[in-house]
């Protein structure tokens, strides 16, 4: 299947979702639910520890290989 045409003039679609008999109104937005209370038996299950150990703006360590000078590429330009 492929796409070859989107339609987009409201008039043109609601023509054909009325011959073909479907809603030419979109469904009505329902409001947000809170998350349910976690059931007694859950509770312990889906604790996960967030403390310590990863800083997303720490710099990323340099490996081993770097410090001794195994990966040297000249990146001077030439005049």
């Amino acid at each position: 299947m492929s796409i070859i045409a989107f339609v987009t003039d409201p008039v043109p679609v609601r023509r054909i979702l009325t011959y073909l008999d479907l809603p030419t109104q979109p469904p009505p937005l329902s409001p947000a639910r809170a998350p349910r209370a976690p059931h007694a038996a859950w509770s312990g299950l889906f604790e996960f520890d967030q403390t310590g150990g990863f800083d997303p703006t720490d710099p990323e360590p340099i490996p081993d290989h770097a410090s001794r000078g195994a990966l040297e590429f000249d990146q001077s330009l030439p005049d």
